[in-house]
Order: structure tokens, then sequence, then C-alpha cells
């Protein structure tokens, strides 16, 4: 075995340990998908505990894809649990992205913002992802929302996301949320 190979066996294993380690690093909720609603007038809805990192964790994507017609709703909202009775109450809830009858919707109930953004009913996703700075206020956001201060989209006290699905057919809700550290890069040469 000479030097060479050794050298290639050495760096695969540390990139090996390096991926795996930072794959660890990354805080992800996923809910499950919440039981279809009987009527067209109900909902069906679960809450979930959601962890904001630490201010090492600099990205944030949040994407919810669905099964979505002109009368049907998946969203999910983000708070702060202030009462700890395990669910966000109405006035808890501070940002909600989601679905809404025909359009893609974004409210920061904090900022009393809206943005919404057309879309055919069919299979679709929305995805939102926020760079942070290191006191982890927004400093780049990327979405199809363009009428919301980006500014105030992430609040890392928040403890607490509910999903939330209205409508009598099935929408097969996928919601990801991932926070990560910033990506670098490493070359060995």
């Amino acid at each position: 075995m000479n030097i060479t190979m050794r050298f290639s066996h050495l760096a695969a294993c540390c990139l090996g340990a390096l991926a795996s380690g930072l794959a660890c690093a990354a805080i992800s909720l996923a809910p499950p998908s919440l039981p279809p609603c009987a009527f067209a007038d109900t909902e069906s809805s679960s809450n979930f505990v959601f962890c904001t990192g630490t201010g090492l964790d600099r990205n944030w994507i949040l994407s919810v894809e669905a099964d979505v017609t002109s009368n049907n709703n998946v969203q999910v909202e983000f708070g702060v649990d202030r009462d700890g009775d395990g669910a966000l109450s109405v006035d808890e809830r501070e940002l909600t992205v989601g679905w809404d009858c025909g359009e893609w919707v974004l409210r920061d109930r904090r900022g009393d913002a809206e943005s919404r953004a057309s879309e055919r009913p069919g299979r679709r996703k929305v995805v939102l992802r926020l760079v942070l700075d290191e006191d982890r206020g927004v400093r780049s956001a990327a979405s199809v929302f363009r009428d919301v201060d980006i500014s105030s989209l992430f609040n890392p006290e928040w403890n607490m996301a509910r999903v939330v699905v209205r409508g009598e057919r099935p929408v097969g809700e996928v919601v990801k949320s991932v926070l990560f550290p910033h990506p670098f890069v490493l070359r060995l040469r």
C-alpha cells in the first residue's frame, strides 16, 4: 500500500465522518400527514414541539407540499406557546405558511403583513429559505412571497408548530422544516 492510497483512505474516512456530523447537526421537523377531514367545514390539526436551534444554525428551509384545490387548505403555523398548554392558540401564532383555497399564503402576524401567490390546482410545493445572521435576524430570504418584510419572518423564541388541514378532499400534505449551520467546502489537494 503506497502513501497516496493511505492518504485517500484517510481523506475518505475524514470526509465521511464530517458528512455524518453535519447531517446530525441539522434540526428537522417532518410531522406525519394528518387524517383527512370528513366534511368541508371541518379541520384536522396537530401541534408539534419546534426547536429553533442554536446561534450556529443559520439556515432555515421550510417546505409545504400538498394536493391542492380551490376549496382546501393546508398550512403550518409557528409561535410561542406562552400558556404552556402544548397547543398554539390564536393569539400565540406568529407566522403562517401554506395553501389557502387557490393561493399560497404567508402571514406574519407580528408585522401584520400578508403575501399571496396564485397557483394552479394539483400536486404543488412552496419553499421558504431564510439565511440568518449571527443575531438570529433574517439576512436574506428566497420564496414566491414578495410583499412581506423578511426581517421579521423568524423568531428564535418559537417553541411550537401547528399543522392544519381543511376541506373534504385529502391533501396528502408533506411539511418539512430544517435548521442547519452554514455549509462549507473542504478542499484537499
